[in-house]
């Protein structure tokens, strides 16, 4: 049973804003607006001293002497939503659930719609423009 509450906790997709109103631990020490992007790992440093030591190892002859990890478990990652401050730039990460895909900024679903997010209302969408140009020819042709 608790796996299946585990695996219900999987959300398909997740849309954050680009911008949110949250507590600044810093300097403010209020509500202000944060900038929002994701979390990415930096590059890492050829200098480290675990990166020395494995390329010290490996020199020579005598293959690869460390075991790789082959036994993924995990099929995503959590997402790490990083927020800026925008009156004294302090910084703060929040960790949100695992999810398959995830969109920041994404345009908003409103209510009724279910699975598209153009419903088809808007001038641009090449059905309605097709619409009026029955539309126009049934006016210059009635049958």
């Amino acid at each position: 049973m608790e796996l299946i509450e585990y695996f219900a906790g999987v959300i398909e997709m997740v849309n954050v804003p680009k911008t949110r109103r949250t507590f600044c631990d810093g300097k403010c020490r209020r509500h202000t607006m944060h900038k929002v992007t994701q979390y990415k790992k930096g590059k890492e440093s050829r200098l480290a001293q675990g990166r020395r030591r494995y390329d010290s190892k490996q020199k020579g002859f005598g293959g690869q002497t460390k075991p790789i990890f082959r036994k993924k478990a995990k099929t995503t990652k959590k997402i790490v939503l990083r927020m800026e401050c925008t009156e004294c730039k302090h910084r703060k990460q929040l960790p949100i659930k695992r999810c398959k895909h995830f969109e920041l900024g994404g345009q908003k679903k409103t209510r009724g719609q279910h699975n598209s997010i153009d419903k088809g209302g808007s001038k641009n969408d090449k059905s309605c423009q097709d619409r009026k140009l029955v539309h126009l020819l049934l006016q210059d042709f009635p049958l």
